[in-house]
C-alpha cells in the first residue's frame, strides 16, 4: 500500500505466487495520482519481494477488465480489504493467462 504524509492511500497492489511465478492482481492507483510513477513504484516493490522469494517471473493479467472476478465492478477505495476478502471468481476466470492479455517481467 502506498500512503502519503497525510495518510491518504494513493495506491495498492496485490500478488500471488504460482510456483516460481508471481501474478500481480490487482493494482490500483487513485485517479488523482495516476501518471506520477506510483504504479511503477508498487510494481518495483512487488518485483523485489518476488525476487527475494525466489520467483523467476512476474506478470499482470487483465481478467478484471472482462468481469472475471467480483473486483471488476468494485470500488477498491471504499474498503479494499473487504473487497479482497470477499473476492470471487466468475466462471470465465482462469488461473493462468489462457486467453487473457498479460504482461510478463523477469525478476
Amino acid at each position: 500500500m502506498l500512503i502519503n504524509t497525510e495518510q491518504d492511500v494513493l495506491g495498492w497492489i496485490g500478488a500471488f505466487e504460482d510456483e516460481h511465478c508471481w501474478e500481480i492482481h490487482p493494482i490500483v492507483v487513485a485517479v488523482d495520482h495516476q501518471r506520477q510513477g506510483y504504479g511503477a513504484m508498487l510494481v518495483d516493490n512487488i518485483a523485489q519481494l518476488a525476487r527475494e522469494a525466489g520467483a523467476v517471473s512476474l506478470w499482470a493479467g487483465t481478467s478484471d477488465e472482462t468481469n472475471a472476478t467480483s473486483l471488476s465492478s468494485a470500488d477498491l477505495y471504499a474498503d479494499p480489504l473487504a473487497a479482497m476478502k470477499n473476492m470471487t471468481a466468475n466462471e470465465n476466470h482462469q488461473s493462468t493467462s489462457g486467453g487473457r492479455r498479460a504482461s510478463r517481467w523477469w525478476v
